[in-house]
């Protein structure tokens, strides 16, 4: 588009960073492949490298907005605001005393890790998966949110600790028989929850993540990137092809999102053309016009059809358990705003960081952004270093990986929630644990420790 030449090399640096964040410290091995922080990497490089490529040559393409062209001005204040979120959020990972001090405090008592512990979570979980079912309580206030979220981290959670339970001991069939079941079942629930691709492809993740910690790591550097490389791959083609079907309740005359319709649609997959489709427009599938987007928020904050919101996302933070039955005032997400409000139509859409900025107050908010990033990533990586095959930690960023990688797309507080969430639940599940299994005495560690973490280690009893 015209005025957007600088979108390209930028998109190019971005791209370029960060594969070096996450490529050069881990052959160093100074980091893990498989990290919060790499998910989150993945988010910048997809919805900020390739968005600001898909920007600079092709138009938006929402119906009505093909008028937009974006001024010097907006893409200027687009980079500014991208740069300061990159900047801040980089230094803050990786150099921010505060970030560290917080992060080693969280997630050093765990209950012993047995056989008896890991079917005991299973047990425990898939109720709560299922409970996203009982039609009661999705009416009464504030219980129905938190039966969602619940329900989503338990499914994850069900997957993955099924497959611990067999790939710790994989000669036993009848574990990879339950876990088989599990996995199927929650597939399953993921469909039926709603048409969001990130619950569904969480549980493809789950057993990924196991692999990498309980195995890959302890490869060399370029056979574990070449086995996640095409773990990715499988990842990325079950969320193509399930975009082709996510919506099936709105097909045929269909109204409710049932078992025997998920599973119809399911066999259809083939003649859906998933790969054909993703072709035809590889750029706008992978980041979904996100850029665009954020260009014309700017557009909309400074002709006045959108009014600014300073600390909008921060204020949703604070009163977000709040139910909007009983705060109708709350704050509301920019996705869902812009497009209800400004545009009166029915979607939401990802304006990423410089939208949330554009409307929100500026450099200062995106700054903001930028440590909250680096810090919630430390909370995650920093325990799962310490503890690398704890299985409540690989459920934890399994179930979170989804919502990293879309975090840099937004709606920024439904994904910063969706990630908090993923943190609470495991401390909950952890506290409920200890209390009936008890703390272990010595730190639940890594079974074969890699030459550049010089500490001692626990062998964990199989």
């Amino acid at each position: 588009m015209p005025n957007c030449e600088p979108l390209a090399w930028y998109g190019g640096i971005v791209l370029i960073l960060t594969g070096c964040l996450i490529i050069i410290p881990y052959f160093l091995r100074k980091a893990e492949l498989v990290s919060a922080w790499n998910f989150l990497l993945v988010g910048v490089a997809i919805f900020v490298g390739i968005g600001c490529l898909e920007a600079a040559v092709s138009p938006l393409r929402f119906r009505g907005l093909e008028w937009f062209q974006p001024t010097r001005a907006e893409v200027q204040r687009y980079m500014l605001y991208t740069t300061a979120f990159l900047v801040v959020m980089i230094a803050t990972y990786y150099f921010d005393p505060l970030t560290r001090a917080a992060s080693s405090r969280i997630f050093n008592k765990w209950p012993p890790i047995t056989p008896k512990l890991l079917i005991w979570v299973l047990l425990g979980c898939i109720p709560f998966a299922f409970a996203l079912m009982l039609e009661p309580l999705r009416h009464i206030i504030f219980v129905s949110q938190v039966v969602i979220n619940v329900s989503h981290k338990a499914m994850v959670f069900s997957v993955v600790f099924s497959f611990v339970l067999w790939y710790r001991n994989r000669l036993n069939l009848f574990w990879l028989a339950a876990f088989i079941v599990v996995f199927m079942a929650m597939c399953l629930m993921g469909i039926l929850s709603g048409p969001g691709r990130r619950v569904l492809v969480s549980m493809f993740v789950g057993p990924v993540v196991v692999f990498y910690f309980y195995t890959a790591r302890h490869w060399r550097p370029t056979r574990s990137m070449v086995i996640l490389a095409c773990s990715s791959v499988v990842l990325f083609s079950v969320s193509l092809m399930y975009s082709t079907i996510r919506h099936y309740d709105r097909i045929g005359g269909r109204h409710e999102r049932d078992a025997a319709g998920a599973i119809e649609a399911v066999k259809n997959i083939d003649s859906t053309r998933w790969f054909e489709r993703f072709q035809q427009d590889m750029l706008w599938n992978l980041s979904q016009s996100v850029v665009h987007y954020a260009l014309l928020t700017d557009r909309f904050v400074e002709t006045g059809l959108l009014e600014e919101k300073p600390f909008n996302t921060f204020k949703f933070f604070l009163v977000y358990p709040i139910p909007r039955a009983i705060y109708p005032n709350k704050p509301e997400g920019l996705g869902s705003v812009i497009t209800t409000k400004v545009l009166k139509a029915t979607t939401t859409w990802g304006t990423g960081v410089a939208g949330h900025s554009a409307y929100e107050g500026g450099v200062i908010i995106a700054i903001m952004f930028g440590y909250l990033a680096g810090f919630g990533c430390r909370m995650f990586d920093d325990p799962l270093r310490r503890h690398p095959t704890n299985p409540f930690l690989i459920a934890m960023v399994s179930a979170a990986a989804m919502h990293l990688i879309a975090w840099p797309r937004g709606d920024l507080s439904t994904m910063t929630f969706e990630v908090a969430e993923c943190i609470f639940f495991t401390i909950g599940l952890c506290w409920i644990t200890r209390l009936v299994f008890g703390t272990e005495r010595a730190p639940y560690s890594m079974r074969y420790p890699p030459a550049h973490m010089p500490h001692s280690y626990q062998v964990p009893s199989r």
